[in-house]
């Protein structure tokens, strides 16, 4: 069965955003219409970087509903928004983008031909599948070697194949969690693949009873080498996001704001840069890793945003900033073109508003 996006969210006013929170000098502002109730800033430079590598991005917006495209013209930024229910892990699809929002995964796809465009963007992605999961907490997307979707399915402790229904096949799961156990326990963040097939898998705490990883966050997280089965690195703040780039195992320590990558053969966790906000997700462009954060949730600090992190360096070198009603950036995904995709839910006229700056 084939259920509708959720409707973007339309605010009444616009709430004035706070200060923004990162270092790096703000440049341009993109302009908003009335009903925006969000603002985007971004770094001096960033819009050259996007134009050179001729990329736009899409990013998820959590619980702020919303999946937002941003790329860079001739004369500036462009935003367009759609709504959707909570949604998280992107991935880039080979014509359009999967996104794992709270009780499903969409695959958005282009439906424009070579040549066509609307409204002056060159790529229309419309919802063409949906996959019912239920509430099963994904926290990360990958395709393995046969294409097929894996998940981090936190609510499972595992990490499973998905097929076309959206049912589950668990591949992996901790040697310490009851099979088939149907609750929170260890919470698995992230994965990552070598070669198409599964490599390392972080979790917030090896614990075996419903939420009990909630009890056990500071200092509890672990890297677990699937291979083996071993602990690559204990005693991590929140990792998430395990990623192999150019012989390092890279990883968030989203507990602390840590960026870093695994002395496996020591076994612990170099820190090459402290991300100005929670971080929630991680890739790599060249020599920059591209993280995402979210504000922290029990302070007034931190910031909304997607930063290029120079992994010789440690610098953000650029960073996007989202102000006022949006809170968090849960993942990035880079579409190929320098003109910005946009997304449609029920109908087009749910391609969102588009702001230049």
């Amino acid at each position: 069965m084939h259920h509708p996006p959720s409707r973007p969210h339309r605010a009444s006013k616009r709430v004035p955003p706070p200060p923004s929170a990162f270092a790096t000098p703000a440049a341009e502002v993109l302009a908003e219409p009335a009903t925006a109730d969000f603002a985007v800033e971004a770094s001096p430079r960033l819009r050259q970087w996007l134009r050179t590598r001729e990329i736009s991005l899409a990013l998820s917006t959590g619980e702020n509903g919303k999946i937002l495209t941003i790329g860079a013209g001739e004369a500036g930024f462009a935003v367009f928004e759609v709504g959707c229910d909570s949604p998280g892990a992107l991935l880039q699809a080979e014509a359009g983008l999967y996104v794992a929002a709270r009780e499903r995964v969409w695959r958005f796809d282009d439906v424009l031909s070579e040549g066509e465009s609307f409204h002056g963007a060159d790529r229309l992605c419309l919802p063409g599948q949906c996959r019912a999961t239920g509430a099963i907490a994904i926290q990360d997307l990958a395709a393995g070697e046969n294409g097929r979707l894996l998940v981090a399915a936190a609510r499972f402790n595992c990490v499973a194949r998905m097929n076309s229904r959206g049912d589950l096949k668990p591949t992996w799961r901790p040697a310490f969690i009851d099979a088939g156990a149907r609750e929170d326990r260890c919470h698995v963040t992230g994965f990552c693949l070598q070669d198409g097939s599964l490599a390392y898998v972080t979790i917030a705490a090896a614990t075996n009873e419903k939420d009990g990883w909630r009890q056990q966050i500071a200092g509890g997280g672990q890297i677990i080498d699937v291979t083996t089965g071993k602990t690559v690195a204990a005693k991590l703040t929140m990792p998430r996001a395990p990623r192999l780039y150019r012989d390092r195992l890279w990883v968030l320590e989203s507990g602390t704001g840590g960026f870093g990558w695994i002395d496996r053969a020591q076994r612990r966790f170099e820190r090459v840069a402290q991300l100005p906000g929670y971080p929630r997700s991680l890739q790599f462009v060249g020599d920059h890793a591209l993280i995402t954060t979210e504000r922290w949730r029990h302070e007034a600090a931190g910031a909304a945003g997607v930063h290029w992190v120079n992994i010789k360096t440690g610098k953000i070198d650029h960073s996007l900033t989202l102000t006022g009603s949006i809170t968090a950036v849960h993942d990035v995904a880079l579409i190929p073109g320098l003109t910005v995709p946009r997304l449609a839910g029920l109908s087009l006229a749910d391609s969102g508003q588009r702001m230049a700056g």
